[in-house]
């Protein structure tokens, strides 16, 4: 890294949150979910999923490449985290669906392991994409009704 800054190049370190997208596991398994109408809080789902589509990653990838002020960190996440119990309700109404089956943590430490567990659902970060918003990136999906929305179309 310190080369490359000593020959003037610029650098973005691109930082993203749960992608959800066509195709994605991720988005694989809570569509299922949702579609069963076994989706609910995981643990006490008051852990924050900071999420972004997979189309306003490409989009905030190139927004990066067009934009020469644009440096350092960037935050390639939707502008509305939810806490995942919110985020899972709000899924599931999409796809007019209940989201009220509670996942215990005791049972995901068990299944995944705990390690795994608490890097992918347990860990909460409230992420806002600060620096793409003040260079005016106009985000495509800034809610997950609007995503969800558009799987529940496929």
């Amino acid at each position: 890294m310190k080369n490359i800054n000593k020959q003037n190049v610029r650098v973005v370190n691109a930082r993203t949150g749960i992608v959800l997208g066509k195709g994605n596991i991720t988005t694989q398994l809570i569509v299922l979910t949702t579609k069963l109408n076994i989706s609910g809080p995981l643990g006490s789902g008051k852990q924050y999923w900071s999420w972004v589509s997979i189309e306003d990653v490409v989009a905030s990838y190139l927004f990066c490449l067009e934009n020469s002020e644009i440096t350092g960190p960037v935050n390639f996440v939707s502008p509305i985290p939810l806490q995942q119990k919110e985020f899972s309700s709000r899924f599931a109404k999409v796809f007019k669906k209940f989201s009220i089956l509670p996942a215990p943590a005791f049972a995901l430490n068990l299944l995944m392991g705990s390690e795994l567990a608490h890097g992918l659902i347990f860990c909460s970060l409230r992420i806002i994409p600060e620096k793409l918003l003040r260079f005016g990136y106009e985000f495509k999906y800034s809610t997950i009704e609007e995503y969800a929305e558009v799987l529940s179309n496929e």
